[in-house]
């Protein structure tokens, strides 16, 4: 008789039941006690290579530790940029006005002949001294020429003889600029050829143009020494010049005269001429150290004492010129 389909399968499964059992049995009955330590450390080397998550705010504190230094000088640089960025109110030269008095005719002559004197940007005046000598004053404007072209034309007006005075004067407006650019250029530079010039208009001169470039002294006072050699002696209003330099050169023949006034806030004296309580032989050391290359010796340098002034004269000749050099400079005394 023929088995049904579902009788076979009925069978093959208990057959399957019965070797499961076998096998479970064959392997409850094997002792696998030795294999646990195996797998411990199959385990434990296995979780080495896990990466662990990194701590980003250690490592960048880490890193801010080490490199303090350089991170208060980049903060520090950007601090000093954005404070010599500040703008400031400044007054930019837009072009140069060059001013010359003239004496005798023959020079007046001459300059007509000059070729770079534009007739529709010059002035001139005539004007009267104290001891009745008519002088004619001349104003030319240059907006297009540069600083070296200016130059050159005061030297060659300086050659032609008559011309007594030969000034140069900035034509300025106001901007607004960084302060460290307005820190760079705050000397006001007076020069004057004083060939031909008594002692009473040279003083008038040097007077009137330090006023036009707005700073104010009490007087301009020349003497002259053994030599005869002019001596200026120059005395500031007190408080009115604010932070303001001036540097004035005199031509005056075989002679040279350069003077020079610096100031700092408070209107006191710039660090280097801080003269409080210094004796004279200390003020002629910083005098040599000021003018490191003119190298000067004590006998160069004469110290006068007036009250709250202090005048220090330098005479040092040039002798590859043949020409003596003059310096002549008024420190004053700090009162506080």
């Amino acid at each position: 008789m023929r088995q049904s389909g579902s009788s076979q399968d009925s069978k093959q499964k208990n057959n399957m039941d019965d070797n499961m059992n076998k096998y479970w049995s064959a392997l409850k009955e094997e002792d696998h006690s030795d294999s646990f330590y195996k797998t411990e450390l199959w385990l434990k080397n296995s979780s080495g290579y896990i990466p662990k998550p990194k701590n980003k705010f250690g490592l960048m504190k880490n890193y801010i530790l080490t490199h303090k230094v350089k991170f208060a000088l980049v903060i520090m640089t950007a601090l000093l940029l954005a404070a010599c960025n500040m703008p400031v109110t400044q007054n930019e030269t837009l072009g140069h006005v060059i001013r010359w008095t003239v004496d005798t005719p023959e020079a007046i002559e001459k300059v007509k002949t000059l070729p770079w004197v534009d007739q529709n940007n010059l002035s001139v005046s005539e004007w009267t001294t104290d001891d009745g000598k008519v002088l004619t004053s001349y104003n030319l404007v240059l907006t297009n020429s540069t600083q070296d072209q200016v130059m050159a034309y005061s030297k060659e007006l300086e050659a032609i003889q008559g011309i007594v005075t030969v000034n140069i004067l900035p034509l300025t407006e106001e901007v607004e600029r960084p302060l460290y650019s307005m820190m760079l250029d705050n000397v006001f530079k007076i020069d004057i050829n004083a060939k031909n010039m008594t002692d009473a208009e040279l003083s008038a001169e040097v007077e009137r143009q330090l006023k036009e470039g707005g700073i104010n002294v009490e007087t301009v006072d020349f003497k002259r020494d053994e030599n005869n050699h002019r001596l200026i002696d120059i005395r500031m209003s007190p408080g009115e010049n604010n932070n303001k330099g001036f540097q004035l050169n005199i031509n005056d023949g075989d002679q040279k005269m350069k003077i020079e006034e610096m100031r700092k806030e408070g209107n006191q004296p710039i660090e280097e001429f801080d003269i409080k309580g210094k004796t004279d032989d200390q003020i002629r050391q910083m005098i040599k150290e000021r003018f490191k290359d003119q190298n000067l010796q004590d006998s160069d340098i004469k110290i006068t004492r007036d009250g709250e002034h202090v005048s220090v004269n330098i005479n040092k000749s040039n002798k590859s010129s043949d020409q003596e050099s003059n310096t002549r400079m008024n420190l004053k005394l700090e009162t506080k």
